[in-house]
């Protein structure tokens, strides 16, 4: 379980391994107040698993940080822990945060960014609709308007 061709600490791992660098900014943005992602971390009270204080021990719950993936909190209000955490790649982390905006779309609570790739709407049209016009989603993803009959349909108000 090693990255390869890294410098390495005695774990094997060293600062410019993947792994070993999400582990250390975890700590970092959790404990360390002068940090600037600690107000959104450590600031919210997000901790991390005790055990994962020693590298070894996150290495061995977590496994070797896969390509193109980062640390992903699965609920991004809970701690750092393994049943919380996963690698993810950044189209999974985009839409695990806190800031999305959540709809109902066919009986399930998703981002609108997932109901827009799932009803082929675009993006800026389904959130004008929800937020500009007071659009419900239901309403927004029923049918695909174009910026026509938008236009229309505001003027019928």
């Amino acid at each position: 379980m090693k990255d390869v061709n890294y410098p390495t600490y005695k774990h094997g791992h060293g600062y410019s391994s993947p792994t070993y660098r999400s582990w250390k900014m975890m700590r970092v943005r959790c404990t360390w107040e002068a940090d600037k992602q600690y107000k959104d971390y450590g600031g919210r009270g997000i901790t991390f698993d005790p055990r994962w204080g020693e590298f070894t021990i996150f290495l061995a719950d977590m496994g070797l940080r896969p390509e193109r993936t980062t640390l992903d909190r699965i609920d991004n209000s809970g701690n750092y822990t393994v049943a919380n955490c996963r690698w993810a790649d950044d189209k999974t982390q985009r839409r695990n945060r806190r800031d999305n905006h959540i709809v109902q779309y066919h009986g399930r609570q998703i981002t609108l960014a997932q109901a827009c790739e799932e009803s082929g709407a675009k993006y800026d049209t389904a959130k004008d609709r929800l937020n500009r016009y007071g659009w419900t989603p239901e309403r927004t993803f029923a049918t695909l308007h174009d910026a026509r009959t938008d236009r229309h349909d505001r003027a019928d108000k």
